[in-house]
């Protein structure tokens, strides 16, 4: 279910943007072949999604992309829209998909707020932040404290092993890390996961538990 309501007098926004038809999603001229894939409009020159049955602006991608992306802490195309309109009366003008999607993981960030979607929304906000080109350790250090508290309760795990991906994007630094075997309360004070990682699509070590 979703946790907002959007606004009912609005028209739906998950209708603008796309077509089924053969036209482009941005200047509407016919498109002639139909494209089946990425491509940029021969008349405006905008890019032209291809997501069967339609066709979308770029912009319109990236909304349905992250709609699919968040669904995991129980959000919608709904809630996405709820946040849209509110940043645009505060902002005047359509705000950018980046800050609308900020502003939804955000909201999720708060006293009382189930510690498993917390988890879920920092580690969507490390995301959302490597896509830009920023830091996303911050959020992944909340994300894993979040992880190895619930751990601590747990009356059946007492250690932690870390793991990574350990392939040709695995940096030196989380391969030193592969297989480490950690007190709980040690690798709460040290967090070694997320550490400096200098792969170029970011850190992908995580815990597991152990009795």
């Amino acid at each position: 279910m979703s946790l907002f309501r959007a606004h009912e007098h609005d028209a739906p926004h998950a209708s603008e943007g796309k077509t089924t038809a053969a036209d482009c999603p941005s200047c509407g001229h016919p498109l002639d072949p139909r494209p089946s894939r990425k491509v940029n409009c021969p008349h405006c020159g905008e890019i032209i999604r291809v997501r069967k049955p339609y066709l979308m602006t770029e912009r319109e991608y990236q909304y349905e992309k992250w709609s699919f992306d968040i669904e995991d802490v129980g959000l919608s195309r709904q809630d996405i829209d709820f946040h849209r309109d509110a940043l645009a009366e505060q902002f005047g003008f359509d705000p950018g998909v980046n800050d609308v999607i900020w502003r939804v993981l955000n909201s999720l960030i708060s006293v009382g707020q189930a510690k498993a979607t917390m988890k879920k929304a920092y580690f969507h906000m490390a995301e959302l932040a490597r896509s830009e080109g920023k830091d996303p350790r911050p959020y992944l250090v909340e994300h894993f404290k979040i992880e190895l508290a619930g751990f601590k309760a747990s009356e059946v795990i007492t250690k932690v092993a870390i793991r990574t991906m350990y392939d040709d994007e695995t940096c030196p630094h989380c391969k030193k890390l592969e297989g480490k075997v950690l007190d709980i309360d040690e690798a709460i004070t040290k967090l070694p996961v997320p550490n400096l990682c200098s792969s170029e699509i970011g850190c992908r070590c995580f815990y597991i538990g152990e009795p």
